[in-house]
């Protein structure tokens, strides 16, 4: 994005290749047709820039004013002046270079009392040697307000500054004193991750963990059970055996069989 350096810096470069000779300007794009044809041939008498604003006067009553907002660009070569190249809005051909602009937010004709009412709307450029520090320190200095938009320049910064309008009272948890900062207020009824949900008691002191120990002793971790323990197991059983089995391995009770 261009900021106001980029304007300051392309006013001196115009300046320096187009003020003072007759410039001629049209626009192959064709957006830029009846514009180009007012100021076409006339003499560039200055350039300015203020904030992100470019003004190329031809006259009290000719001044060409861009704003290149987001995208535009400015591309400046030396003659001999090349077949243009994607849109351009804008080209300026003077007497050593010529000047392409591509993409602004605005290019057009206005007058010279239409470009004194931007520059009083727009407020102090700091890069500008006319700027009053003193009206830019009011816009931009400390304020009481919790969050003010200002416009200087044009640049339409945000800022957001500490507010010491006392909180609210009141007696429920979570509230915050008297006089506290409004970035403190806006947090206070967050409540840490870690912190105890026991309620309070009457007196407003919470009640002892039972398991905490004493002032100057250290907590001990309780008692760990033991392990589980498996039930005993039963001797093996010897294998069923047939009756032939037993007969024969049972002693005979006749001595002389």
């Amino acid at each position: 994005m261009p900021e106001g350096h980029t304007l300051h810096r392309l006013a001196d470069v115009h300046r320096r290749r187009f003020a003072g000779h007759s410039v001629a300007v049209s626009s192959p794009q064709g957006r830029f047709t009846a514009g180009a044809a007012v100021v076409d041939g006339l003499v560039l008498e200055h350039t300015e820039a203020h904030g992100k604003h470019l003004f190329h006067h031809y006259g009290p009553e000719h001044v060409v004013h861009v704003h290149l907002g987001l995208y535009g660009t400015f591309s400046d070569e030396p003659l001999p002046a090349a077949p243009p190249r994607g849109q351009v809005r804008m080209r300026m051909t003077g007497p050593t270079h010529y000047a392409d602009l591509r993409g602004p937010t605005a290019c057009e004709v206005i007058t010279d009392a239409e470009a004194t009412a931007i520059h009083e709307r727009l407020g102090e450029d700091p890069l500008r040697s006319d700027a009053d520090p003193d009206r830019a320190w009011t816009l931009c200095g400390p304020t009481s307000s919790t969050c003010s938009a200002t416009d200087t320049a044009g640049a339409g910064s945000r800022r957001c500054a500490p507010s010491t309008t006392p909180a609210p009272t009141s007696s429920a948890r979570g509230a915050t004193p008297t006089g506290a900062p409004a970035s403190r207020a806006c947090c206070a009824g967050r409540r840490s991750p870690t912190s105890s949900t026991a309620p309070a008691t009457s007196s407003g002191a919470r009640p002892a963990n039972p398991r905490s120990a004493p002032d100057g002793q250290k907590s001990k971790p309780p008692p760990k059970s033991p392990p589980p323990t498996s039930p005993p197991m039963s001797p093996p059983m010897s294998p069923p055996t047939s009756p032939v089995e037993s007969s024969m391995a049972a002693p005979s009770a006749n001595p002389s069989a």
